[in-house]
Order: structure tokens, then C-alpha cells, then sequence
């Protein structure tokens, strides 16, 4: 199956929270190719003037390495007629020391620095650029399918004396449509994480690079610790409305509590974030009992977390609320399996995770899954697996 090569470059560009821009002539779109910085800083900002820029720049079979007064770099290059690719904004150099070499030279307002602070924070930053754009070029070669194109810097720097026209105040530090677009995307976010959906969670957890956190503290390790905190609860109340039961939510939400407060660094802290996800997506996808009706899922809740314990149809009818006839039709309507059916499966997942992890015995297995007897344990676990336990136990080793 052909991968087409424009969707390939974006793909690649997300792994690392870089923009991909295609823009037709006359380029209506380049309002966004800076993240919308100049027009938070300076109001209402011309972009045409990027515009006629690119116009006069950019021509076939060249591949542009453009960089603003604000140090940002970009990769543009002309993808078809009236078409261009701008790929960033990407710094080369660590956030804060390009704050602040970028703050002095064009001379910011002190009401404004926290803001660009807050911006350079989540633009992403690519230490071994030369290796980095080198890659892109690779990829440029296979959209242009030619190896024939020279390579120009050139400077995206529009109006020499735009920086002379910063404002000093501006009522809304982040535009109303900015504000919009952040909160759409979160609830997308967790509209993913609570249909267990990890691929969609993360394409909107990497937008969140595109939105300024707002700096609450000094220290801008603990401005992010405090928001992924933040998001671990929001992500956590989310699980539980998809039906997963507090006790499986519990134990993941303390270790990364945990997690979180031992981070000494920014990188750590998108990791977790990222296994953050993951492991709470995967809770969704093993845990949630949405689809089925309050009694089911009590039922089901209560066996999945005693069913070492010896079960009856009566006792789990009195923790449903219901009588024991109409929970035994509607739980194997909603499950698919009977109640007996049900606890087997769960004690034989049980004792295949400890016949392959550990030396115990067959019978010693038999009594901790809560059967009462081997014959009885292995006729289940062959109706289930194919084998015996012990054949299957023999099978495993025979292959290790």
C-alpha cells in the first residue's frame, strides 16, 4: 500500500510536536506558521507581509532554512504550483537561554516576558539540529521525487522594525480563539482516553505543545509538574465515568503521583506523560464496564476482585440488589458468558499467570484460584486452554 509521502512528513513531524504546514497561494493560512506569536504580541498583525516573502523567495526545486528575529527555524519549499510546505517553528537552542538572549536583543517589555517565556517553553527544541534537518531532506526528497534541489538560508525577518511595536499591554494574553481551540482540545483528549482510544490521545496530547501553560511559579519544572498533576486528575475522572472501578484507578493514580513529584527534568516529564496515557488507556480497554447495567457491573466488580473466594449466585444477586433469576438472564445477556462461566475464566486467568510465572504446584494452583479440587481445576483449565495445566506447563518449558 503506497503511504502518501505528505501525511508520512506529518507523522514524523508529531513524533516530535513540529508543525507541518501546506498553504496554497495566496497563503491564508500562514497566520498560523508562528503559532500565532506576532499576533499576540503585536494585535492585529499584517502576515502579508510573510506572504510576499515567501512569493519572492520560494521557487521550485529549492528547499529553504529560514529563521526569525524571534530564533525560530523553519524548513519551507515550494511542493507543487501555488503550494508550499513550512515545516516548524523548532529552536536550536535550550529554552531558556534562547529566551533570553531573544528577550534582550529585541528589548521586551517586562509585562511581556513571562508570556514569551511561556511560549519558547512549549516550541520544540532539536539539540542535534544538523542531523535533524538532514533527515527532513531526506523525506523532502522522496515529495519532490528528485534529489535535484539546492538548498538556501534565508531570513524570515519581514519588517526590520516590527519589534519596535510591541505593546506593553495586552488585555488578552491568549486570544480568545487560542483559549477555545486549548479547551476543545482537551476534551478531545479525554473523549479518547475514556473510549481507551491510546493512538487519538496522543495526537491530542502533542497538540497541547501548540498552547501556552500559564507560569504560576518561579520555577518552570514545577509549573509542569503541577500541570500534569492537573491532567492526571482529569484523566483519572475520566476513567472512572467510563465505568472502571476505583480500585484498578487507585493504584496506577499513586504511582504517578509519585512519579511526577520525583521528575527532575522537563524530558522525564513528557515520558510519563506519555505512559501516563498508555496505562490509562489500557484500564479503559481491560476495565470499563460501561456498556453493561448497574447489577451487571456490580456483580461483575465484586468477582473480579474475590474470585479466590467461593461464590454463589445468591450472594452476588444481594450485592447486585436484584434477585438471583433475573441477574443470572441478564448477565449472561450482557456478558455473553454465564455467572459460573464468568468466575472460571477469571480464576483460570489467574492460574495461568502463576503456572507460567511460578514453580508452585498443580494443586497448590488449584487451592489459590479457589477450586476445590485438581480434577475439577484441570477439566476447566483444558476446556479452556486445549491442555491440561501440567502439559500446558510442560509445553512452556519445553519451548524455553
Amino acid at each position: 500500500m503506497l503511504i502518501d509521502p505528505i501525511i508520512f512528513l506529518k507523522e514524523v513531524m508529531l513524533i516530535r510536536n513540529i508543525d507541518v504546514h501546506l498553504l496554497c497561494h495566496p497563503y491564508e493560512g500562514i497566520v498560523h506558521f508562528d503559532r500565532e506569536l506576532r499576533k499576540r504580541l503585536y494585535g492585529n498583525y499584517n502576515y502579508n507581509n510573510h506572504s510576499k516573502l515567501i512569493d519572492e523567495y520560494c521557487r521550485n526545486n529549492a528547499v529553504y532554512l529560514a529563521t526569525d528575529q524571534f530564533k525560530m527555524n523553519y524548513i519551507i519549499f515550494s511542493f507543487a504550483k501555488n503550494q508550499i510546505i513550512i515545516i516548524g517553528p523548532y529552536i536550536s537552542q535550550a529554552h531558556d537561554k534562547l529566551f533570553k538572549a531573544v528577550s534582550a536583543e529585541l528589548q521586551f517589555p517586562s509585562s511581556r516576558l513571562n508570556e514569551l517565556k511561556e511560549f519558547y517553553h512549549n516550541i520544540p527544541y532539536v539539540d542535534a539540529i544538523d542531523r535533524f534537518e538532514t533527515e527532513v531532506f531526506v523525506l523532502i526528497k522522496y515529495i519532490l521525487e528528485t534529489e535535484k534541489y539546492s538548498i538556501e538560508r534565508i531570513s524570515m525577518i519581514s519588517d526590520e522594525t516590527e519589534v519596535e511595536a510591541i505593546q506593553e499591554d495586552y488585555e488578552d494574553v491568549l486570544p480568545l480563539a487560542i483559549i477555545e481551540n486549548r479547551y476543545e482540545n482537551e476534551d478531545a483528549l479525554l473523549e479518547a482516553i475514556g473510549k481507551g482510544d491510546l493512538k487519538q490521545a496522543v495526537i491530542h496530547i502533542n497538540a497541547f505543545g501548540k498552547f501556552s501553560i500559564e507560569q504560576r511559579h518561579d520555577d518552570s519544572l514545577r509549573n509542569i509538574k503541577n500541570y500534569c498533576l492537573v491532567l492526571k486528575t482529569l484523566i483519572r475522572k475520566t476513567v472512572q465515568n467510563s465505568a472502571v472501578h476505583p480500585a484498578h484507578i487507585h493504584k496506577v493514580s499513586n504511582l504517578f503521583a509519585v512519579r511526577i513529584e520525583n521528575a527532575v527534568s522537563q524530558d522525564e516529564l513528557k515520558k510519563i506523560i506519555t505512559e501516563m496515557l498508555r496505562k490509562y488507556c489500557l484500564l479503559v480497554r481491560e476495565h470499563s464496564l460501561q456498556k453493561y447495567s448497574l447489577p451487571v457491573r456490580k456483580a461483575v466488580n465484586y468477582i473480579d476482585f474475590n474470585y479466590t473466594e467461593h461464590l454463589g449466585l445468591d450472594q452476588l444477586a444481594e450485592i447486585a440488589s436484584v434477585n438471583y433469576s433475573y441477574l443470572s438472564s441478564q448477565f449472561k445477556k450482557e456478558t455473553a458468558l454465564t455467572v459460573v462461566d464468568y468466575i472460571n475464566k477469571k480464576r483460570m486467568e489467574k492460574a495461568l499467570k502463576l503456572l507460567t510465572t511460578t514453580k508452585l504446584s498443580i494443586s497448590a494452583i488449584a487451592g489459590k484460584c479457589a477450586f476445590e479440587n485438581d480434577s475439577y481445576f484441570s477439566r476447566t483449565f483444558k476446556k479452556l486452554y486445549g491442555k491440561s495445566p501440567r502439559d500446558y506447563r510442560k509445553d512452556l518449558l519445553d519451548v524455553k
